[in-house]
């Protein structure tokens, strides 16, 4: 439960502070940040198994083991021991000094933090994601568009179900093939591939983001529209040159981009 919260905690604290933060610079590259801080809580998410490895005792518990082609018996022990079940079992009893439990405590540590990092995320793209929506596209096709994202958020969790099914029906070390069935309650699945696929695409696809300009192109136009329009009338009124008017309406509205052809 406390692992699950980190995601939520990350949120409640940074979400106010990022929006004002993110609505001061370039909208794509701080969602382009919070893609890249998702791709470091995978990353984050599987330093337990590159930390620890795939355990000892599930070595043990798997027996002999294919690797390749030969089979081997002398890779790990075989020992009669079961997995426990129950914190009343006797072979779950440790006298052992708290050193063990501060392990096990620093992988916690770890997995609460990458849910903490993919919280960042969210509270970036809920702020200047969906704003970004609003202010480059027209009323027409922003509903369009929206829809496609709100989409993509529902299906997104089914895809990540079937690669979760597909990384756990490998053995936790995919380099040996143990003696064991998937029905088998021992079996350990490489919880820790998902992770570092999510992780890499990720990463390619918040370096893409630092891509896009501040304004779409068709943003863009529409804004030197708007300003041409109010310069002709200034000019009119005042007279002066249309060009003069236009930079005085930039300062005066103190807009965000610069429009190019000024």
């Amino acid at each position: 439960g406390y692992i699950q919260s980190g995601n939520d905690i990350s949120v409640i604290l940074l979400a106010i502070f990022i929006a004002y933060a993110a609505d001061k610079g370039n909208r794509p590259r701080w969602v382009g940040i919070g893609v890249l801080f998702s791709a470091l809580s995978c990353f984050v998410g599987m330093l337990p198994h590159l930390v620890y490895g795939a355990g000892v005792e599930a070595a043990e518990l798997a027996g002999p083991v294919h690797n390749g082609s030969s089979t081997s018996l002398s890779v790990f022990p075989v020992k009669k021991e079961e997995l426990c079940h129950s914190p009343l079992d006797s072979s779950c009893s440790s006298d052992s000094s708290g050193s063990e439990n501060e392990t096990y405590m620093f992988a916690a540590v770890l997995l609460f933090l990458s849910q903490f990092l993919s919280g960042l995320f969210p509270a970036i793209f809920y702020s200047v994601g969906i704003t970004f929506f609003d202010d480059n596209f027209d009323r027409k096709t922003c509903p369009l568009f929206y829809s496609i994202y709100r989409m993509v958020r529902i299906f997104g969790p089914v895809l990540g179900f079937l690669l979760g099914s597909s990384c756990l029906s490998l053995w936790i070390n995919p380099s040996f093939t143990p003696d064991l069935n998937l029905k088998d309650p021992r079996w350990l699945g490489a919880w820790w591939i998902g992770y570092a696929l999510l992780g890499t695409i990720l990463t390619v696809l918040g370096a893409l983001f630092f891509l896009f300009p501040p304004t779409l192109p068709e943003m863009r136009e529409r804004e030197v529209e708007v300003l041409a329009k109010e310069a002709k009338k200034r000019a009119q009124k005042e007279g002066g040159l249309i060009l003069d008017h236009v930079r005085t309406i930039i300062k005066e509205k103190n807009l965000r981009n610069e429009i190019s052809f000024v």
